[in-house]
């Protein structure tokens, strides 16, 4: 709602008050630009065209930076004759400095890292990057030619080597044509990083005392890390639904569950079927948890959520909106 109405204060401005050539035509830019962006972003144009909206999201919204930039020193010279230092510090350049630092800070911690690769299954890819201190339910950003970036959350790390690990589930043009290179031995061996990591909803986890952990498949990689060292302040029970999970997922990730977290329910889909809401919901009551966090895909997410909370049981899963 603020950014609506703050679009239409900018439309007004340019309408009713008095401003230069140069003000009108970049404001106007910057109005079409966020209708253009915003409606390229609506939840049905975005998934039947998800590789366009990326590309217009990005080169549109660093266009629209640029103009913002032209826009701005346009207004300082309607409002001062000449320079000086009331041009540098006022509210409109404070402001749009604070923006170019925020947007250039992640793009200045990138690096180029070497990273090993390993394949447990045509449908998972593991990459294991350097440096290991990382709090749980941390993400990371990744690209392969600095140009295509995706968002992972980081599955294992490792203090005694120094490395953190990302699983990379086949799904997804980006991500079937890695799996289809790494068998083929065309991965790069050195990747870029974006150094500074964001936290994900798991790391929500923490405000519990005890927690039902749902994951689908390759959804398993958030919980890890609460699997390998767990919260002394928050227990939590793993519920894990997955097709052949030890033939799939690996040795490495099969014996962490087992051996590591007494506390787990393994559903095999090839045997038991595609599970629903209820099981989620009678493992819940089983285990006495406090809340569910559920990390699958967007269908299965939205129902096991949905059907919980008709039920009063405080559930949370991941947003699909990016």
């Amino acid at each position: 709602m603020r950014a609506i109405t703050a679009w239409f204060w900018l439309l007004i401005s340019l309408i009713c008050e008095r401003h230069s050539l140069g003000v009108r035509i970049t404001g106007g830019i910057i109005l079409f630009f966020i209708i253009f962006i915003s409606t390229t972003a609506i939840p049905k144009v975005r998934r039947r065209f998800h590789n366009t909206f990326e590309y217009i999201h990005r080169y549109v919204g660093w266009t629209c930076l640029i103009i913002l930039i032209i826009h701005v020193v346009f207004l300082q010279l309607d409002k001062f004759d000449s320079f000086s230092t009331k041009v540098l510090f006022n509210i409109p350049v404070l402001i749009l400095l604070a923006v170019v630092i925020i947007v250039f800070l992640t793009w200045i911690c990138v690096r180029k890292v070497l990273v090993q690769y390993d394949q447990p299954s045509d449908d998972l890819t593991i990459i294991t990057f350097p440096r290991a201190l990382y709090p749980y339910g941390s993400t990371t950003r990744i690209s392969l030619d600095g140009h295509e970036w995706h968002a992972f959350v980081i599955a294992l790390t490792d203090s005694y080597t120094d490395q953190h690990s990302i699983f990379v589930a086949a799904v997804g043009d980006w991500i079937k044509d890695l799996a289809a290179d790494y068998r083929s031995n065309k991965l790069p061996q050195h990747v870029w990083v974006r150094q500074i990591k964001g936290l994900g909803f798991m790391y929500s986890i923490h405000a519990y005392r005890k927690v039902l952990i749902v994951c689908t498949g390759s959804g398993i990689a958030p919980a890890l890390p609460y699997i390998k060292d767990p919260l002394p302040t928050t227990h939590t029970h793993l519920l894990w639904i997955a097709k052949k999970h030890e033939q799939n997922y690996g040795e490495y990730v099969w014996k962490l569950v087992q051996k590591t977290h007494p506390h787990y329910t393994l559903h095999d889909t090839t045997v038991n079927g595609r599970p629903g809401p209820q099981l989620v919901e009678n493992v819940f009551w089983r285990t006495s948890s406090e809340t569910v966090f559920v990390v699958s895909n967007e269908k299965f997410t939205n129902e096991v959520v949905n059907a919980l909370w008709r039920k009063d049981i405080p559930s949370f899963g991941a947003l699909f909106d990016s």
